[in-house]
């Protein structure tokens, strides 16, 4: 499989994104695509299918609740079509990875047990933009980032390689005495060379990224 998309890919802030679907049967089924601004994790557009009926989703919301490793643990939509059918669907991940799809974006991409209008179904589900894709779930960013700061300082504890090393895609290379000197050194760059996503990053992510 090859990547057809081609094109520049420069660095610049994009929303937060929830991709959430599932299909129980051929009558039975949605999409919900939401996007995050400031904590409010509205649904967009999508559709419901029921019973055989298809209709677009007109609203909604989407709420993430988090593992003490900030992973996505359970994802509740609550919508409405423009039928005036509402939806209500929980989806526990089983799995996950990280997919970046662009050097800049993160993404929880999860194989996800759905339960909806009585029925288990089983489908994909993706979350970008990790710092506030939660919407109104309980956690918060500094807690989420004290659990992986202790998370870190377990692994170096096992001997873990340290990571002194990010490139940006910008092209300057970033390098620290250790993981805590690179991190403030990736903030700091951000805040001068790229502020408009200067908060779009975590501690978690940096060292993702770096090497």
């Amino acid at each position: 499989m090859r990547d057809r998309s081609w094109g520049i890919r420069r660095p610049h802030r994009r929303p937060k994104v929830g991709y959430d679907h599932a299909t129980a049967s051929a009558d039975d089924g949605f999409l919900s695509i939401s996007v995050d601004r400031k904590g409010d994790d509205r649904v967009l557009r999508g559709y419901l299918l029921r019973d055989g009926q298809r209709a677009h989703l007109v609203d909604g919301t989407r709420t993430v609740e988090r593992d003490d490793e900030c992973r996505p643990a359970r994802i509740t939509i609550d919508a409405v079509d423009d039928r005036g059918r509402t939806l209500h669907a929980v989806g526990e991940p089983v799995s996950r990875c990280v997919f970046n799809s662009y050097p800049h974006m993160f993404n929880w991409t999860s194989f996800t047990r759905w339960e909806f209008d009585g029925v288990e179904a089983w489908a994909r589900t993706r979350t970008s933009g990790i710092r506030a894709s939660g919407g109104v779930s309980s956690w918060s960013t500094a807690s989420c980032r004290d659990r992986r700061v202790t998370s870190v300082h377990r692994n170096r504890s096992r001997g873990t390689e340290m990571k002194t090393r990010l490139a940006c895609p910008c092209g300057e290379m970033i390098r620290g005495d250790d993981e805590d000197d690179l991190v403030e050194k990736a903030f700091a760059h951000l805040r001068e060379k790229h502020p408009d996503l200067a908060d779009e990053y975590q501690r978690e992510h940096i060292l993702f990224m770096a090497y």
